[in-house]
């Protein structure tokens, strides 16, 4: 097989230059090794789009491929004289085609106007954004973006009694969870029907009382984040995250000897922002990841998550000598 051609492509950050990296992408001669752009100095906007730098980032960083930056002055040709001004800021879509006067070309390669492309195959996931003003500036229109931030989200408190053995950790409450005001509320999350399989904490219960088996077998929860920014449930979306005291925590909790962690997420934050701020009490710590209860996580049925759920409550109950004397965990039956 013939080595690929390395290709640095002129990237705009607009429709034109996306559909060219996806076709480059589907071409196997070719290799598509960084993105080239100009970032006007005076306002750190892409030239000619007026796109703040911010979302240029996020689109190198969401196609996986390096950009370089030439910086020079300010300059813009977005022409309101092509086009009529409401057009600014208007989504590229079926509606906008019809919409165009006969003499605008629809792609605009006549300079009518330029876009800012923040979804499609090229890009690991969509970059969030939000509309701002539209001015007029030098005989030009433009319409600003920014990046769209979630919602401020908050956590609970721990649950815990002073002589846990296991805590089991999550990433941040989920929609359903925060409005309830309860640990894992949402109705299709497996969480509470596990708990009531192996101590009787399932959903026939008050959640204050579910709360209260837990601690008496000597588990504890909690969650990674103290707040976090999130646009709805789904753990993909946690940005700017705070992480809850653990150290403290810890030292509060001297006998807890293992940490579950109920999917990837809460263990990827969990590595990232306390691991190596526990110091000496890392040593005495088990850590494991579980299958996320969570109903968007599916690769999994629930009975092959319920028995690794079971496998690993044993084995850290046990090995404290704590089954059949203070703990309750039943055996289960798949």
């Amino acid at each position: 097989m013939a080595p690929r051609t390395k290709t640095v492509l002129s990237w705009s950050s607009g429709k034109d230059s996306a559909f060219t990296l996806h076709t480059l992408r589907e071409k196997s001669e070719f290799e598509v090794v960084s993105l080239l752009t100009t970032v006007t100095d005076d306002y750190h906007r892409i030239s000619m789009h007026g796109v703040r730098e911010e979302l240029l980032d996020l689109q190198a960083e969401a196609a996986g491929i390096p950009l370089e930056k030439i910086r020079i002055p300010r300059i813009c040709s977005i022409d309101p004289k092509k086009l009529p001004k409401d057009f600014s800021g208007r989504a590229f879509d079926e509606s906008l085609l019809a919409d165009l006067p006969q003499e605008v070309d629809p792609c605009g390669e006549n300079g009518e106007f330029h876009t800012f492309t923040h979804g499609g195959p090229i890009f690991k996931k969509e970059i969030p954004i939000r509309q701002g003003e539209t001015v007029e500036r030098d005989g030009f229109v433009f319409t600003d973006f920014l990046r769209k931030r979630g919602q401020l989200r908050q956590g609970f408190p721990y649950i815990s009694s002073s002589n846990a053995l296991i805590l089991i950790l999550g990433s941040m409450p989920g929609q359903k969870s925060l409005e309830a005001e309860q640990y894992y509320a949402h109705p299709h999350n497996s969480f509470w029907d596990l708990m009531g399989c192996f101590f009787g904490a399932g959903r026939q219960l008050e959640y204050e009382k579910r709360l209260q088996v837990l601690k008496e077998n000597r588990i504890a929860l909690w969650d990674v984040a103290f707040q976090c920014r999130r646009n709805g449930s789904l753990d993909s979306n946690i940005r700017e995250v705070t992480p809850n005291p653990f150290g403290a925590f810890f030292d509060k909790h001297p006998m807890i000897h293992s940490v579950f962690f109920n999917g990837q997420k809460a263990e990827q934050l969990f590595t990232k922002l306390i691991l190596n701020n526990l110091g000496e009490r890392v040593k005495k710590l088990r850590f494991v990841r579980l299958p996320s209860t969570s109903p968007a996580h599916a690769s999994l049925s629930r009975d092959q998550k319920k028995a690794r759920w079971h496998r690993e409550l044993k084995t850290a109950l046990t090995s404290q000598g704590k089954i059949g004397k203070r703990s309750r965990l039943k055996p289960h039956h798949l």
